[in-house]
């Protein structure tokens, strides 16, 4: 397990120039817009996007090479032991689930977990790789498609916001372009 998170640690430095760029430029600031305050980031991996909140601002990550790694640069992060986050209830108006989703075969101890976090009214940012992104890492467990997406979150009581792609505005290039992403921001109506 182990050398998983060491590869996995080093697989996310190899992001490319142009990657890091388009992140950096564009991705992170308009995912900025849709934050409320400070915000816990699930999944933080290197703490690129964690980089843009607050000082008290969370990352939080399976993985102690990506958590290390944060706390170089600087940042707030914990590690997840057995899928409980070290945070308080309702303590966050924001969590961003970027990128993660996809690993998970079943998402809902992880979307409770999330509902515990974030208090009533509070935003969900999820993005999750379109066609050719998916297939693209044999980590990949569950493809979610806008509707599929949907289901899963209004089923955990969040109500859509907001559905976007990107980089590209279409759907339509998921098939082709390995970085196009579907975003969806939500809103928590109520707590189970």
């Amino acid at each position: 397990m182990k050398d998983n998170f060491l590869n996995y640690y080093r697989y996310l430095k190899t992001t490319s120039i142009k990657g890091k760029i388009y992140r950096k430029i564009f991705l992170y600031p308009f995912l900025s817009i849709f934050l409320k305050g400070d915000f816990l980031d699930v999944g933080c991996g290197l703490g690129d996007f964690l980089s843009f909140g607050s000082k008290r601002s969370l990352g939080l990550d399976i993985n102690k090479f990506n958590i290390d790694h944060c706390r170089s640069r600087g940042l707030r992060a914990e590690l997840i032991k057995d899928g409980k986050f070290p945070v308080n209830d309702n303590s966050f108006s924001t969590i961003n689930l970027d990128q993660v989703l996809e690993h998970i075969s079943d998402p809902d101890s992880l979307l409770k977990e999330i509902n515990r976090c974030l208090g009533i009214g509070g935003r969900l940012i999820t993005g999750v790789p379109c066609e050719r992104g998916y297939k693209r890492d044999p980590d990949h467990k569950v493809f979610y498609d806008l509707k599929k997406l949907k289901k899963v979150l209004e089923k955990h009581n969040h109500s859509i916001l907001i559905a976007f792609y990107t980089p590209l505005p279409f759907k339509f290039f998921g098939k082709f372009i390995p970085q196009q992403s579907l975003y969806v921001v939500s809103k928590l109506e109520k707590k189970m």
